[in-house]
């Protein structure tokens, strides 16, 4: 959740300054798409890690 909001913060920084900054404004939202794609990757990463970390405790204990 924290990348991806992270990800998303940075894209809109993105067209803030592609306001700014004439004539670049494809190059920086492509810009901020990458990195909202590398957040989005970075928090399923975590995800997954945490998950298999998680099972792989619970697995001596049974569950009800």
């Amino acid at each position: 959740m924290n990348a991806s909001l992270a990800g998303l913060i940075v894209a809109t920084g993105g067209v803030a300054v592609a306001r700014l900054v004439d004539g670049q404004v494809l190059a920086i939202m492509l810009l901020a798409v990458a990195v909202t794609a590398v957040g989005v990757a970075a928090m399923l990463g975590i995800s997954y890690a945490v998950f298999r970390r998680g099972e792989r405790d619970n697995t001596s204990e049974p569950t009800l």
